[in-house]
Formats: structure tokens, C-alpha cells, sequence
């Protein structure tokens, strides 16, 4: 979890200070996004003709959720 994702669960009341929308709607905003990620992430699984094994790779750094809240900053 990034320094601005534990800052923002510690202090949901200054979401909207800092990205411009509220908890809630980040919250759902961040459900929302992981539901399409899985979802596009099986239908792509089931297209595709294999050569490597599943799960090789290297793995994202970040979270869906710290994706979307580092895209979503409003520079102060």
C-alpha cells in the first residue's frame, strides 16, 4: 500500500481536498475498476493460445488501487 493510500484510509474526510471526489465514490470508483480488470483479464486468458505458464511474468508494482488514486491526484 503507498504512503497516500494509508494517508487516505487514515483520513477519509481529506479525499476530497486531495483527488476531488469524495471516499465513497473512491471507493466504489476502485470496486468498479478491479471487477473490470478480472473480468477483461479472463475473457483475455480464455483468447489466448498459451507458450509460457500462467503466472510468469513480472508482476505490477502498484495496486489497481494505487493506480487509479496516483492518476487521479490534483496537484496541489
Amino acid at each position: 500500500m503507498s504512503q497516500l493510500r494509508e494517508y487516505i484510509e487514515k483520513h477519509p474526510s481529506e479525499t476530497q481536498r486531495m483527488l476531488g471526489i469524495d471516499y465513497d465514490q473512491l471507493i466504489q470508483l476502485i470496486t468498479h475498476a478491479e471487477n473490470l480488470y478480472a473480468r477483461q483479464k479472463t475473457s483475455q486468458e480464455s483468447q489466448k493460445t498459451r507458450l509460457i505458464k500462467p503466472g510468469s511474468g513480472r508482476p505490477p508494482k502498484l495496486t489497481i488501487a494505487d493506480q487509479i488514486i496516483l492518476t487521479h491526484r490534483v496537484p496541489a
